[in-house]
């Protein structure tokens, strides 16, 4: 009976944390970047099948990847994701998410130039 019972608690448990869903997911941000204090460019982030990806990606070589994501608090999380283009390096973006706000920093390392280092702001696009 103690087994069944055990059984019961760890498959309850199980279907709990299986239902911890991503909070990025089908989410899409209108995000400007700047180089210091001057704006850049805009771009839109967005989250889909645990890939993330931006507009102008496929200009550039850039293919969605995956990305991490970490809860701080009800309304608040983390992500990280690392865009990679055969022609033109890799683009780390991180940033934090509060409610529908977004922000963070996004480095560009390309080999031939040194790394470029934007950060970004923005809020979320209902589509």
């Amino acid at each position: 009976m103690k087994m069944w019972i055990f059984l019961l608690l760890l498959t309850s448990a199980v279907s709990l944390l299986a239902q911890v869903s991503d909070p990025l997911a089908g989410k899409k941000y209108a995000v400007t970047l700047y180089l210091g204090k001057e704006h850049d460019s805009k771009q839109a982030l967005a989250f889909e099948n645990g890939n993330m990806t931006f507009s102008e990606a496929e200009k550039y070589g850039f293919t969605p990847d995956t990305y991490k994501w970490k809860q701080k608090n009800d309304s608040t999380f983390t992500f990280l994701s690392i865009s990679k283009s055969a022609k033109n390096g890799s683009m780390t973006w991180e940033g934090k998410v509060i409610n529908d706000h977004i922000e963070g920093t996004c480095i560009w390392t390309r080999k031939v130039e040194n790394p470029v280092n934007y950060t970004f702001k923005g809020s979320r696009i209902d589509e």
